[in-house]
């Protein structure tokens, strides 16, 4: 079993290794060596898993333990299924080419990656340090910095960036979201 937990995760790691170094991409630096130090982690949980493999039998919190690990694993191999399809592909020289003019027919890129999960993006604002500023003026109030809400849920994503900004959630109260462009118009003179 622990064979089966890491190997494919270790392959994964290899042919993403691979795939940087024969294109090129090294969009984020030290891509190569994260990989590596990937692998040398993952050769330390198989020992670990294996010595795992022997005690489920007598200890249930480990095989429990165990259970758990490998739906884990499983998730890992998506998302690394995911950025493998992400970076399998020059996606820099594809823009410049569909800016040209080219279609994405035209360059056989039609798989559209998809990932599973939602994404919330947030600005992290010093309110704290400057009480007492008119918050709407100086760009002492701008952003110093962006935290991510992950989630497979827009709503649990969102919670999530709220929260790692500093920002209290209400538990009550009404909200209104517009997405219609015909009403902005209405909407801005009416604010």
């Amino acid at each position: 079993m622990a064979e089966a937990l890491v190997t494919g995760i270790l392959k994964q790691l290899g042919t993403i290794a691979a795939q940087t170094a024969s294109q090129q991409l090294m969009l984020v630096t030290g891509v190569r060596e994260e990989v590596k130090s990937l692998e040398s982690r993952f050769a330390a949980i198989k020992c670990v898993l294996e010595d795992a493999e022997e005690k489920q039998f007598t200890n249930k919190s480990i095989g429990n333990w165990l259970k758990k690990l490998k739906d884990v694993s499983y998730d890992m191999e998506d998302l690394l299924d995911e950025w493998q399809t992400a970076i399998g592909h020059p996606l820099a020289k594809y823009a410049a080419l569909v800016m040209s003019g080219m279609s994405l027919n035209d360059l056989n890129f039609t798989k559209e990656v998809t990932p599973q999960h939602v994404s919330v993006k947030e600005a992290v604002l010093p309110f704290e340090k400057f009480q007492g500023c008119d918050v709407l003026l100086g760009p002492e109030m701008r952003s110093t910095g962006e935290v991510m809400g992950i989630d497979f849920e827009f709503a649990i994503a969102f919670a999530k960036a709220q929260i790692a900004a500093g920002e209290k959630l209400p538990m009550s109260g009404t909200v209104f979201i517009n997405l219609n462009d015909l009403t902005k118009p209405y909407l801005d003179r009416a604010w």
